[in-house]
């Protein structure tokens, strides 16, 4: 099961104030009024102690408080899982499009797998492959690997081919070969570009297992780093979710989603949702894991369980990839719009505006406004956080509120070039002068990303590879939008 060992951050303390008992910090500036029984528990974590042995039976809305402090910088927490007495069984997952080599590789690397041989099935579902995938690989045994196969009529893209290894959209399967005849408790997926490690399913269902879980995934690690694109993917890819575990799919989570292609899910919960959705070729992993979350489910991820992906290191599949992903985007905006709905930064784009008036007409007076926008925008936030003030000096509270404003500037810096970097240039090209102004924002976003990264590989290598998935993804945005657009006007569904 998943151990849980929470503890205050440095500089984080529960004190009394006007008498009423407060969980408070000056770096981040925070402060939480807490209960009694919210305060007894806070002054029993010391970071080594399991959760379930200081509250037995921990509900999920006590571990989302206690999540959420993590979030906000008040708590620190490590993970760790111990293997299970009884193992459940497992049915894995593998949908395959023409790729027999890898999906070799991948078999291959489930034959090794260290989970109990009689406690896990593999399924293999053909997804209208131009070939026999099955008589391609008639009388290979993997090691004895328990193996069912699947055949798809046609290309349905992973949704619904993962969707039919696990039962459902029966009527898109003619053809069936050696369907297990019980169903499995747990339903783990994986795809054919990937291999995993010996340990993989073995980390991952101990992680899984309790009430309080109903689907947790792993970390997704580069196969090959031989090239420029390889070590950049390795690091940056959006199916890593970095070396830090926490709570998945709702709004304000550490995770945003659960990659697909490294994922285990309870069988109950994933029937419960009726799967991934039908026809869905890309975004389907992060429209289940929103599903999954705003259906009351629990999400959680383990950096831990890991599968190494056969990222694509050609430039053209890459950038292609990578505009194929911003296009499924336009759909999952108006399927969950709650994902998507930030607070913006006011000044930041009065500070764009007034830096590029002045670039281009040669007025510095246009400047003026500058210099003052940021202690404006913090002082508006202190008047809006104005209760912490009684906890804090003026002087602290004034910091926090600047650092504040700061991070989010760097972080509309971020998503305006990720999502629009392609719209740079034709505006240069008709204002050329605004080039010093688009250089610094693209600077304060290639910082940005860095820092949330940390990437393991060399800053050039990062700078090409972030250069140009910035400009793929902005294509692929306008397209989506532009696609979603005219289905709109053709009165169908966006």
């Amino acid at each position: 099961m998943l151990h849980r060992c929470y503890g205050l951050m440095p500089g984080a303390k529960l004190e009394q104030v006007a008498g009423r008992w407060m969980l408070a910090a000056d770096y981040p500036l925070r402060q939480f009024e807490v209960n009694e029984s919210a305060r007894r528990l806070l002054q029993a974590l010391d970071g080594r102690t399991p959760l379930h042995e200081i509250v037995e039976d921990p509900s999920r809305e006590l571990v989302r408080f206690l999540e959420d402090k993590v979030i906000a910088g008040l708590l620190h927490v490590s993970y760790s899982v111990e293997p299970l007495q009884q193992w459940p069984s497992v049915e894995v997952i593998l949908p395959v499009h023409e790729n027999l080599e890898g999906l070799k590789r991948c078999l291959d690397g489930l034959a090794g797998l260290k989970y109990p041989r009689q406690r896990y099935s593999v399924t293999v579902v053909d997804d209208g492959s131009s070939f026999s995938i099955l008589d391609a690989l008639r009388g290979v045994d993997f090691a004895g690997l328990t193996t069912s196969w699947r055949h798809l009529n046609k290309n349905y893209g992973p949704a619904t081919a993962r969707n039919a290894g696990a039962g459902i959209f029966e009527s898109a399967m003619p053809n069936r070969f050696g369907r297990a005849a019980q169903p499995s408790q747990v339903l783990a997926f994986l795809d054919s570009d990937c291999v995993p490690h010996a340990d993989w399913l073995e980390t991952l269902v101990a992680a899984l297992d309790g009430p309080l879980l109903d689907a947790v995934g792993g970390r997704v690690e580069g196969l090959r780093k031989d090239s420029l694109l390889a070590r950049y993917e390795d690091g940056c890819a959006s199916l890593n979710m970095g070396g830090r575990g926490g709570a998945a799919g709702l709004p304000g989570d550490a995770i945003p989603y659960l990659p697909a292609c490294n994922l285990l899910v309870k069988r109950a919960a994933f029937d419960a949702v009726k799967g991934f959705q039908h026809g869905l070729r890309l975004g389907e992993d992060v429209d289940l894991c929103w599903r999954l979350a705003s259906a009351g489910h629990g999400l959680f991820y383990y950096a831990g369980g890991t599968v190494y992906h056969d990222y694509r290191v050609q430039w053209s599949p890459f950038l292609n990839r990578k505009r194929q992903y911003a296009s499924s985007e336009a759909w999952l905006r108006r399927r969950h719009p709650d994902h998507y709905r930030r607070r913006g930064n006011w000044w930041g784009a009065v500070l764009l505006l007034c830096a590029g008036w002045a670039v281009q007409t040669g007025q510095a007076l246009a400047l003026t406004p500058v210099p003052l926008l940021p202690p404006a925008a913090a002082m508006l936030r202190l008047w809006r956080s104005r209760k912490v003030l009684r906890a804090t000096t003026f002087r602290k509270a004034a910091a926090a509120g600047l650092r504040a404003e700061l991070a989010s500037l760097l972080a509309q810096a971020r998503s305006l070039t990720r999502h629009s970097l392609l719209l740079w240039f034709p505006l240069l090209v008709a204002f050329p002068r605004l080039l010093t102004v688009a250089g610094i924002v693209f600077l304060m976003a290639v910082c940005a990303e860095w820092r949330a990264r940390r990437p393991n590989c060399g800053f050039f290598t990062f700078l090409a590879g972030f250069t140009s998935e910035c400009a793929a993804y902005s294509l692929g945005r306008l397209q989506g939008e532009a696609r979603a657009w005219w289905r709109r006007m053709l009165g169908g569904e966006p």
